[in-house]
């Protein structure tokens, strides 16, 4: 029965957690105790929702919540006379029971197995330390809330966590958009927003029934599709000034005093667009990547007044550009990657896989020359 006192006797000061207690809090729950009583120390579910929350009016709905979580978990055991008290369990307990975990490539088979073809599961690893088991989906989001009891298997029944990386797969998205464009139609340009969560095609010809093809990617995927450069994803968060067309000059015109600018500068400008946003006219400039781009903000500033136009650094990288300077970077310093190095827009990072130890020094010289190219980090690991 619930007990209706407090014996606050034990003076331990409560954690003050505002959120209902639930199995995965056991740990540090258990740890938070054994480290100030030990485990002779038994408790009463009050005393146990008053450590956890600082509460000391609670119903007696939440203490029957309480005592089944008590009741069912790993960390805690009742006292064999005073059954309404509870113990935390020793250390060396808890280590044998977990030392019942499934061993790792039987745990990698058992993921393998669980998933249909269909779930797009690409890759899987495993962080032995501390026994969580990575899965990468090729759409990761809709993964989650599909195999969502697949996940929860794995985890109950082989002792491992289980942590799903968040990036999508670009080759499977690529795949997935061809197979509903008609047939001819090619992608001249994929782009993936990391951080906004979409993707975004430029395509060779224009086509009907765009709204169908982008509903059934976004249904098989889970992610929007933005195609071609007119959707209001792309244009919603640029911030334009209102110009007197009168005074705008004219485009062809405007692109050639931006060209020749450009001619004797650093770094490349890929590409000259106009583009419309909100009825606004305004000319987008693609560099290597946007942060590139930012290093000739004050140039950028001084054609828009002699050129009358709103002019746009364009957001999105040229991933193609970016890895191939990085290739031809760790060419020249003599170091073989293992595989197709992997960007990172949110980031503004290139992972790189080698296969030797590289020395500090070589290391900062990689950094600061792809950082001058590109504008991006590095990681290699």
């Amino acid at each position: 029965k619930p007990r209706k006192q407090l014996s606050m006797m034990k003076k331990i000061k409560p954690l003050y957690k505002r959120v209902q207690i639930k199995e995965e809090d056991m740990p540090e729950l258990w740890r938070y105790l054994y480290k100030l009583t030990g485990v002779n120390t038994g408790y009463s579910v009050e005393e146990i929702i008053y450590i956890w929350s600082g509460q000391s009016n609670f119903s007696e709905e939440k203490v029957i919540e309480y005592r089944d979580i008590l009741n069912n978990t790993k960390y805690f055991a009742p006292n064999s006379r005073r059954l309404f008290l509870y113990h935390p369990v020793k250390e060396e307990e808890l280590i044998q029971e977990e030392s019942t975990e499934m061993e790792m490539n039987d745990m990698l088979a058992f993921v393998n197995d669980i998933f249909p073809k269909e779930a797009g599961l690409y890759k899987t690893g495993a962080r032995y330390e501390d026994k969580i088991a990575l899965l990468y989906f090729d759409f990761p989001d809709k993964a989650k809330k599909i195999y969502k009891d697949e996940i929860e298997k794995i985890e109950r029944e082989t002792g491992w966590k289980v942590e799903i990386n968040d990036d999508c797969n670009q080759g499977a998205a690529e795949e997935l958009i061809y197979s509903l464009l008609p047939r001819r139609v090619m992608i001249d340009k994929l782009s993936y927003y990391r951080d906004k969560g979409y993707f975004s095609i430029d395509l060779s010809k224009d086509i009907d029934g765009i709204s169908r093809i982008q509903e059934e990617f976004e249904r098989k995927s889970g992610m929007k599709l933005v195609i071609d450069s007119n959707s209001q994803l792309k244009t919603e968060e640029i911030s334009l000034k209102i110009k007197d067309m009168g005074e705008m000059m004219e485009q062809n015109k405007a692109f050639d005093i931006i060209e020749s600018v450009f001619l004797d500068k650093r770094h490349k400008l890929f590409k000259k667009s106009k583009k419309v946003s909100n009825n606004i006219p305004y000319i987008e400039l693609s560099f290597v990547s946007p942060q590139i781009g930012c290093l000739y903000k004050d140039i950028i500033e001084q054609l828009e007044k002699e050129t009358g136009w709103n002019i746009i650094i364009n957001e999105n990288p040229n991933q193609n550009e970016i890895i191939k300077i990085v290739k031809m970077l760790f060419r020249e310093k003599g170091i073989l990657i293992k595989k197709n190095p992997s960007i990172y827009i949110n980031e503004a990072m290139v992972k790189v896989s080698v296969d030797e130890e590289i020395d500090d020094e070589l290391m900062h010289q990689i950094e600061e020359e792809l950082k001058m190219e590109t504008g991006y980090g590095i990681n290699v690991v």
